[in-house]
């Protein structure tokens, strides 16, 4: 996110040209629009949206929703700016645990983009090449479909059901982020509604224990576990 075109065009060439899909936005508002309806692995941050008011700081104001909606621990965030302070990046490192913070006097692409290769490596802790196979007779749509979301009936090839079968594949990806390979078979859901999956992953040396993995609502995730160890 940045208030500047040129900045943004810069920015979205080098994720590009790095293999990253890309989103930009100019305000705030924009940025919380796009994480409204997708969802992201790391954020790109001007400190001051506005470069002729130097108290304009937007871009921490922006990192306070985030951490109010409780996304930070799945968002990592950069900080980009030409004016922050010492004490502007003590202050987001600290409560925020922003993950670098990027001046623009003396931006440089390739090393930019090695950070960020270096920060999925390490910090986002996913793996986006992981090859995902499904129990024969088994299909992904049968993990989601008909899957009650805030009150809405999942329907095939909906803009929500897209919505979460990416989430779900993002989940898996995280998950077994050290895996080549996992196979999957999705189980009879949850009481609760959540959706239930034995995941069986694969290393360079064999195939690992299969694990269960529940997809849904949080908290009845955590009600279904608490339940399960008290009875």
């Amino acid at each position: 996110m940045d208030d500047l075109a040129d900045w943004r065009e810069v920015l979205a060439d080098t994720f590009r040209n790095g293999g990253f899909y890309v989103d930009t936005a100019a305000t705030a508002r924009e940025a919380l629009g796009l994480l409204e309806e997708t969802f992201y692995h790391l954020l790109v941050l001007d400190v001051r949206m506005e470069d002729q008011n130097s108290d304009n700081i937007d871009g921490i104001t922006l990192l306070d929703e985030i951490k109010r909606r409780g996304l930070n621990s799945a968002l990592k965030v950069i900080m980009l700016s030409a004016y922050g302070t010492l004490e502007q990046m003590r202050v987001t490192f600290k409560d925020y645990e922003v993950v670098d913070f990027v001046s623009k006097n003396g931006f440089n692409n390739l090393r930019f983009l090695e950070n960020v290769q270096q920060i999925f490596a390490t910090k986002v802790g996913i793996n986006l090449d992981l090859d995902t196979h499904w129990q024969q007779g088994s299909t992904p749509e049968q993990a989601i479909l008909n899957m009650n979301v805030a009150g809405t009936q999942m329907q095939l090839a909906s803009p929500l059901y897209q919505h979460i079968a990416l989430e779900l594949d993002d989940l898996l990806c995280r998950l077994f982020c050290e895996a080549e390979s996992i196979l999957v078979q999705p189980l009879v859901p949850g009481l609760s509604g959540t959706r239930v999956l034995q995941v069986r992953p694969f290393f360079s040396d064999g195939g690992g224990q299969s694990v269960v993995v529940k997809f849904g609502n949080a908290d009845r995730i955590e009600e279904e576990y608490s339940n399960f160890r008290r009875y």
